[in-house]
Order: C-alpha cells, then sequence, then structure tokens
C-alpha cells in the first residue's frame, strides 16, 4: 500500500516505499502497547495492537535499582558500624592509680571504652600520628589480647582476650 496513511501509537510514519512504513517511539517502560492504524481511502480502518517487552529497558532499569540498593545497604552498614562503635560508654569513678607508659595507658582506654581515635592515640603514647596505625598493627601483633581494624582514623577494638 503506497497511498496508505499509518499511525503507530498516534505517530504518523514514514512511507518508505514498497508498501513499508516506519515510526520511531521513545520510551524508558519496560513494556509498550504499540497500537497500530492504517487508513486509506476506500478501504475500512485497520487496527492492530501489541505488547512489546524493551529488555534494554528492563536491564537497565533493574541494574539502576540494584545499584541504588545496594549502595544504601552499603552505607546503612558503615554508618550503623560508626554509631556503635562511637556510642558513649558510662565512665566509672576510680581512685588514681599510678602512671602508666603511653602503650599500657592506650590498651587501658582501649579495653575500657573499645575505640580510640588517632589523634588521641598520638596524645596518649607521644608518638606521631603518621606512625599510629603501625603502632596497631605492631601491638597486635605482639600477641596482645587485643584485636580490631580502622574506620576512617578510628580505631575499633574487635575483640579482647583477658590475660
Amino acid at each position: 500500500m503506497e497511498d496508505a496513511i499509518v499511525r503507530v501509537n498516534g505517530v504518523e510514519a514514514e512511507n518508505m516505499g514498497s508498501g513499508l512504513y516506519r515510526a520511531r517511539l521513545s520510551s524508558w517502560l519496560p513494556f509498550m502497547t504499540i497500537s497500530t492504524e492504517i487508513v486509506r481511502a476506500g478501504y475500512d480502518l485497520v487496527t492492530a495492537e501489541t505488547v512489546v517487552y524493551a529488555l534494554g529497558n528492563i536491564i537497565v532499569e533493574s541494574a539502576a535499582v540494584s545499584g541504588l540498593i545496594g549502595i544504601a545497604t552499603l552505607s546503612a552498614r558503615k554508618s550503623g558500624k560508626k554509631d556503635r562503635a562511637m556510642r558513649p560508654r558510662k565512665i566509672r569513678l576510680e581512685e588514681p592509680r599510678p602512671q602508666k607508659s603511653g602503650l599500657e595507658k592506650l590498651e587501658a582506654l582501649l579495653r575500657e571504652r573499645r575505640w580510640v581515635s588517632m589523634k588521641e592515640a598520638s596524645e596518649i603514647t607521644g608518638v606521631e600520628m603518621a606512625n599510629i596505625k603501625k603502632l596497631f598493627s605492631d601491638l597486635m601483633k605482639k600477641n596482645r589480647a587485643l584485636q580490631g581494624f580502622f574506620v576512617d582514623d578510628v580505631f575499633v577494638v574487635q575483640s579482647v582476650r583477658e590475660e
């Protein structure tokens, strides 16, 4: 049919010749209902309707949703760890003790509070900030009773063994 008017979802299709018509439809939906209408003088109106699944759109939208869920989960986990690690502890008033070395003070603080910032650890031990992570690594390697990990610039105690 050369002299027909073809509409696809209300958009008039372009006559390519030899009875072929072309229309371009854009949609981000995962599926689309395509309604085709053919009008030709002297003939009855011809309509057809079909549902087409846009696999590319389905994949992209599923990946986007999965990515957002993953980011939200990681974010919630990370903030949850910080919240638990930073939770204030009850302070017990004790009698003054004899002065301890910086390393012993640090270990006592970690046993009591279960976390310490790198700056605070540097002040307690007298070790420069650049060497604090090495200090914690050495502390754990020397078979000490404390094991832990860093979250940003905070050392969090993971396990404590009583000596």
